[in-house]
């Protein structure tokens, strides 16, 4: 299951909320609460002192009542609490409040006597009592405990950031800072299901393709030196033959001429194929896609090249299995590529008496077309590498029929551009075909 990091983090910083306010509550559970039971405790019994007091000098004053009004009015205030005086039918007589702001309050209350016969109940609160028992908590104790519980619990979100955020990306960074196209000393493989795991994975996949690409490069080089060597060898062979004068009839020296042009004509066509791919792979980003009707675009390309296969002498059969109204979406001029360098291939590798099938059909979606010949196939084990860069099966018997191994390299290339698949096989009884699809 994937986890983004922008709801980990989230979640990380709740679940630490969360666990430093258990810690907050389990402190005041076992050891704030004990502090303020005995506050409690205390505070009670000194509002017990105080209605004890005003009531013992209630009764001095009694039964003078403005001077018994005068002393609860001060009384009150200096005290902080609020007083009040009822008689024995517990109506109110006197009530002093000293700044009272409502919330919650202690109180109790004493009886005023007068030769043991209740006159006067006397009620004491403290409007206050919360904000007084608060106040009488340990402050540095409270203060400390909530400091470090903040602070450790800083500690641990920073270590966890650094562990799962910054060292991962900092790891990252000096692999970029590595990488080189020769050899890549690959980072630490990462697993974990968010967004940095999925960077990792692309870096990976990066370094492997750069890895790949640097040795597409050297194979590059080396086919194409390889490939201009050969007849260049030739070349400079037959110069030195004729720069000897060993040669008397002019009929041998219009050979050795004709051989010249012919292998320089051969790197031409080399070199010609090796600027098409180039072109092909860059014209690739700039494709011009436009609606193309399936079997009016695939019955001119058969058109097309009937003419040229009637010169070979070719058996050329064709056939659509498409609606007359179904459409894909391609750059039209790429795909005649196609066509051409299969069809190419198929005259050059074909038996002598050639023959060529070409047909279109819909599969689950997809048209699929496939070119076929009669010649001697492809090894089974080379089906798959037949699609590389300047691969090709017998490399001696490609040379002669003018391959560079490009022709189905710039097929695959267009039509994975076009997000389609190409495959090639050997027909059951003999003959080779490619087939490739594209999305309707």
């Amino acid at each position: 299951m994937k986890i983004s990091i922008k709801f980990k983090l989230p979640l990380v910083i709740i679940v630490g909320f969360l666990i430093y306010m258990a810690a907050v509550l389990v402190f005041f559970k076992y050891y704030a609460l004990k502090e303020i039971r005995v506050n409690l405790e205390a505070f009670r019994l000194e509002l017990d002192s105080v209605a004890e007091e005003t009531s013992a000098e209630i009764g001095k004053r009694y039964p003078d009542i403005e001077s018994i009004d005068k002393y609860i009015h001060d009384f009150a205030i200096k005290k902080n609490v609020e007083i009040k005086v009822f008689n024995t039918n517990e109506d109110i007589l006197l009530q002093v409040t000293a700044n009272n702001n409502g919330g919650m309050s202690f109180s109790t209350q004493k009886f005023v006597k007068i030769n043991d016969k209740i006159v006067y109940l006397v009620g004491v609160e403290s409007p206050y009592m919360l904000k007084k028992i608060i106040s009488m908590l340990p402050e540095n104790k409270l203060l400390n405990f909530i400091l470090i519980s903040l602070s450790f619990a800083m500690i641990l979100l920073i270590i966890y950031l650094h562990h799962y955020i910054v060292e991962p990306l900092t790891k990252l960074q000096k692999g970029l800072e590595n990488v080189n196209y020769r050899s890549n000393t690959s980072t630490e493989a990462l697993k974990r299901n968010d967004e940095i795991g999925d960077l990792y994975k692309k870096f990976h996949i990066m370094l492997k393709k750069l890895e790949a690409s640097y040795q597409q490069q050297v194979e590059m080089i080396s086919s194409i030196s390889h490939d201009l060597k050969t007849p260049l060898t030739s070349i400079i062979g037959y110069v030195e033959r004729l720069s000897n004068a060993n040669i008397k009839t002019e009929e041998k020296k219009q050979e050795y001429y004709e051989i010249i042009y012919k292998k320089s004509k051969d790197i031409e066509t080399l070199i010609e194929e090796f600027s098409d791919y180039t072109k092909n792979e860059y014209s690739l980003t700039k494709m011009m896609i436009e609606p193309v009707n399936i079997k009016s675009f695939f019955q001119s390309i058969c058109e097309e090249y009937s003419e040229e296969l009637a010169s070979f002498n070719a058996e050329f059969v064709y056939r659509c299995e498409v609606n007359n109204n179904s459409i894909i979406h391609i750059d039209i001029i790429k795909m005649r590529r196609v066509f051409a360098n299969l069809i190419s291939n198929a005259i050059k590798y074909a038996d002598s008496l050639i023959k060529i099938n070409m047909r279109c059909e819909v599969i689950d979606n997809f048209v699929w077309f496939s070119v076929e010949d009669n010649g001697n196939g492809v090894p089974e084990d080379e089906l798959n590498r037949i699609f590389s860069n300047f691969y090709r099966v017998d490399k001696s018997r490609s040379r002669e029929k003018g391959g560079s191994g490009l022709g189905l390299a710039i097929c695959k290339s267009i039509v994975e551009a076009h997000f389609g698949e190409i495959k090639a096989y050997n027909m059951k009884d003999k003959g080779f075909g490619v087939k490739f699809s594209i999305p309707m």
